[in-house]
């Protein structure tokens, strides 16, 4: 199988690329930034395009049989609200269209579990039960998280009576072996730190396994998984963050016994993608 990754020289879109790679993908890099080697150790070939421009995209995927949608603005902090949704929104219109009219087998989106609206809403929020999963509302109000739930609309257009078919992944807070001390280290001091993130997180090589199962998943139409750590950041009992903090929230699918079970549901991804995570805090 061809694949072609946009985004493929960020961090996450590295990983991707290694690891379909090694699971024997012919696989193309996609970014914005000007190849200083032709190839190299995590792609066969690489190519320059910016995906808000349609044309670039539509270049990009000739030839290709799967496109892992990885690019974009990850962060608010940085540019304009209007950028974000922009770049973000737009671009992921373009991969899903371009994959469409050429014919492609499957996209791969990598969105985020924000679109709840839960994590940079102007007012506190709580969620409509726990775990999250895929049938929980989304509600969002930030550009970041507004133009990746456009992005997750567009797919599914794309998919919808079309031999393309589609998974949406919605990682967690995404972290890496040099990230978690810094990034959760605080939250298993101070629960308080994640109490808007639900204490959700994964690991980057975990995301280019889904990735990766994504890939071969016998599936029809379009398909959304969250991909989260099998536990939660804090490091405590699920049960009592959700009685501390979301007291008033209904919490049918949280066990008691379970001491870190994790605020968001994989329980379609073990479903669909026949994936589980491997890596952990633990080992940080």
């Amino acid at each position: 199988m061809r694949i072609l990754v946009t985004g493929s020289r960020g961090r996450l879109g590295q990983l991707i690329c290694s690891e379909l790679s090694a699971a024997g993908y012919e696989v193309t890099g996609c970014d914005l930034v000007r190849p200083s080697y032709q190839g190299g150790d995590h792609v066969e070939s690489y190519v320059r395009a910016d995906v808000t421009d349609f044309g670039d995209v539509v270049s990009a995927l000739k030839q290709q049989d799967c496109v892992v949608h990885a690019a974009g603005i990850p962060d608010i902090r940085f540019d304009p609200a209007h950028r974000v949704f922009e770049v973000n929104a737009t671009g992921a219109f373009n991969v899903a269209e371009a994959a469409r009219v050429l014919g492609l087998q499957r996209i791969i989106y990598i969105s985020t579990e924000t679109i709840t609206g839960l994590r940079f809403s102007r007012a506190r929020k709580e969620p409509r039960y726990l775990p999250i999963d895929e049938d929980h509302p989304n509600e969002p109000e930030d550009a970041y998280a507004l133009s990746k739930l456009a992005g997750e609309v567009a797919v599914q257009a794309a998919c919808r009576n079309s031999s393309l078919t589609g998974v949406i992944l919605r990682p967690c807070w995404i972290q890496y072996p040099d990230t978690y001390d810094a990034n959760i280290g605080p939250s298993r001091r101070d629960p308080s730190l994640l109490r808007d993130g639900l204490w959700g997180y994964v690991d980057g090589r975990d995301v280019a396994s889904a990735v990766q199962a994504a890939t071969t998943a016998d599936i029809s139409g379009c398909q959304t998984c969250y991909i989260s750590a099998a536990e939660n950041a804090a490091g405590s009992p699920l049960a009592d963050l959700v009685a501390t903090y979301y007291p008033q929230v209904d919490a049918p699918g949280i066990s008691p016994a379970d001491t870190i079970q994790s605020a968001f549901s994989i329980k379609r991804a073990a479903q669909i993608l026949d994936w589980h995570p491997t890596y952990s805090w633990h080992a940080h």
